[in-house]
């Protein structure tokens, strides 16, 4: 769609000031006939690109067939400029020329095809990987990345007035990222963006199960080693840390070898169902303890079920800290 800002009576002087003879002031009429199908290069296009520009005379012509056109479709698409929009646009940049214009011909629009030129993705590719490979070699002590074929090289298109440039990766890496190409005018946000995919490999210190941990085990620092491990095989999903020790359960099994991230893990309370604890009773200054199961999960100051190891019986007690409950008096 042809972006023109009309002012209300400007456009309405435009309009009554178009003829099909010759003006009140009797100038030279300058004869205008849309082409129909027509392709440009550029997004500014002239007058004389969409429309024949005859008669009158040359000063006249010269002018109207100079105005520029901004065409914002992009390479491959059509954008339909009508008569109107070529009137408007007189009224609104060459007021004073609009009584001297007559139209003629069958066609009421020009359909303007934005032909571009091929974008180079081979080099962009290398200068992509280039990028990549600098990004990599600053954060992982081995990488290797390979471009993956991808259908771009035959579609991509830029016209004459914009610009192609690599935008930096900032990662997280995974087996398969992406470089992103962006296409747009100089001082201009991109109007179009494309990938260029990579196969890549990086390697770096990771933990890993030092032995299975089942289903439901809270996870313990023996259970941990670190060893040197491809790194773009987990993505963007965080790794086990020495904060998670003692506070992480996990969720399903994991084999000795695999690398301890997160997502297989869930936050433990300081109580958990089955664990023993210590059981407390609290008379005063004095403090007697005994050995409990506990039957419910449950947060610090929440009251949980407790089986006493040695009597059998099932008392309430608060959760009061890591494996600890208090049974009020």
């Amino acid at each position: 769609m042809l972006k023109v800002v009309f002012k209300t009576a400007v456009f309405a002087l435009g309009l009554m000031s178009l003829v099909n003879a010759r003006a009140e002031n009797g100038g030279p009429s300058v004869e205008l006939a849309m082409k129909g199908d027509v392709v440009v290069t550029s997004h500014d296009a002239r007058l004389d690109e969409l429309a024949s520009v005859n008669g009158g005379d040359q000063a006249l012509c010269a002018r109207l067939s100079a105005l520029q056109i901004r065409i914002d479709s992009l390479p491959g698409q059509i954008e339909r400029i009508t008569r109107d929009d070529i009137q408007a646009l007189i009224a609104l940049r060459l007021p004073e020329l609009s009584g001297h214009v007559v139209w003629s011909g069958a066609d009421s629009a020009s359909r303007v095809h934005l032909r571009g030129r091929p974008v180079d993705v081979k080099e962009f590719t290398s200068r992509a990987q280039a990028a990549l490979e600098e990004w990599l070699r600053s954060r992982f002590s081995e990488f290797a990345a390979e471009p993956v074929k991808s259908g771009y090289d035959t579609s991509v298109e830029q016209t004459v007035d914009e610009t192609v440039s690599i935008r930096p990766f900032k990662g997280p890496v995974s087996s398969r990222s992406a470089v992103w190409v962006d296409i747009g005018r100089e001082g201009q946000p991109a109007q179009r963006s494309f990938p260029i995919w990579f196969s890549v490999v990086a390697h770096s210190q990771v933990p890993v199960a030092a032995h299975d941990i089942p289903a439901g085990s809270r996870l313990a620092s023996g259970q941990i080693a670190n060893v040197d491990a491809n790194v773009a095989n987990i993505g963007n999903r965080p790794l086990v840390g020495e904060t998670d020790i003692d506070t992480a359960i996990a969720i399903a099994p994991v084999r000795q070898g695999e690398i301890l991230t997160r997502d297989r893990f869930r936050n433990a309370t300081p109580v958990e169902a089955g664990d023993e604890v210590r059981l407390q009773v609290r008379a005063g200054t004095l403090v007697v303890e005994a050995h409990g199961i506990a039957l419910e999960s449950g947060a610090n100051g929440q009251r949980v079920h407790v089986r006493n190891a040695g009597s059998g019986e099932v008392l309430v007690a608060a959760v009061t800290g890591h494996d600890i409950v208090e049974v009020s008096p």
